[in-house]
């Protein structure tokens, strides 16, 4: 019986990543030769709302993934050191 609890470990990290995994589609994108990064959920909430993220994407894991679960996007341009230039707005407004 010592190597049951392993498994069973196993098998709800498994679930648990499954779960996350369909939880939304993540794309990455090129825009102005910058890089993006798209979590579009499986089912949009009412009027499809978004989270712009313009600095350190991903360093507010929890709250993205609770949004996208939730039906909201979240998308993240790397434009860093930019700080709001007439260029980084430019690229903002294309994606």
């Amino acid at each position: 019986m010592p190597l049951a609890a392993p498994r069973i470990l196993l098998s709800l990290l498994g679930l648990a990543l499954g779960a996350c995994a369909s939880a939304a589609t993540v794309e990455k994108l090129t825009v102005d030769g910058k890089s993006v990064t798209l979590k579009v959920p499986a089912q949009a909430a009412a009027g499809k709302p978004w989270l712009w993220v313009g600095e350190f994407g991903g360093h507010l894991k929890s709250l993205e993934d609770g949004l996208v679960a939730r039906g909201w996007h979240v998308v993240y341009v790397s434009v860093s050191n930019q700080f709001g230039s007439a260029r980084a707005m430019a690229t903002w407004e294309k994606v």
